[in-house]
């Protein structure tokens, strides 16, 4: 089984504010819905690794609107140079935004922060240490293990998105 998309909720009328969030802070590429969709209003962006899509967030209208304080989607970066540049470009942005989580998750780095909607969004990548060499494998297990309730993973580290803004080297 695979993840095709999460969705996110935002007000009526407010996609331009959904693009400043997620293509300009976040760095995800929009694209067009499919036309038995597009009425819908909202806004669907993702991740490429090369010419993989490797996320995808789907903004979508909710008539009555309320902003999600726990769900969120959490993306990973390939470092975290990746991950510090990537929150120095929300901040600058003007977005809701906190380390105060970093060190709370065993194997990661991780920040939290707000999309000008309210919505909870978490960005995250495996310690100093770990990418997607030798010991990205032992990260990703503890991430599957500790995160997700797995008791084994006998798999190698999935495919990460890389920040699109990143210059760091992992």
């Amino acid at each position: 089984m695979g993840l095709h998309h999460v969705q996110v909720s935002m007000p009526p009328g407010a996609e331009e504010e959904a693009r400043a969030f997620h293509a300009g802070a976040l760095g995800l590429k929009e694209v067009n819905k499919p036309p038995s969709l597009a009425d819908r209003g909202g806004c669907w962006f993702r991740a490429f690794d090369g010419e993989v899509v490797v996320a995808e967030i789907h903004v979508g209208v909710e008539p009555g609107f309320a902003p999600g304080k726990k769900s969120h989607p959490a993306f990973v970066v390939e470092s975290v140079a990746c991950l510090e540049e990537l929150a120095a470009g929300i901040q600058a942005a003007g977005f809701d935004f906190s380390w105060e989580e970093r060190y709370t998750f065993e194997c990661c780095e991780r920040f939290h922060c707000r999309d000008p909607f309210g919505n909870r969004v978490e960005a995250l990548t495996p310690r100093s240490g770990a990418s997607r060499s030798d010991t990205a494998t032992q990260a990703w297990g503890c991430l599957l293990r500790e995160g997700f309730g797995v008791q084994e993973v006998p798999i190698g580290p999935p495919a990460q998105p890389q920040c699109l803004n990143c210059t760091g080297v992992a």
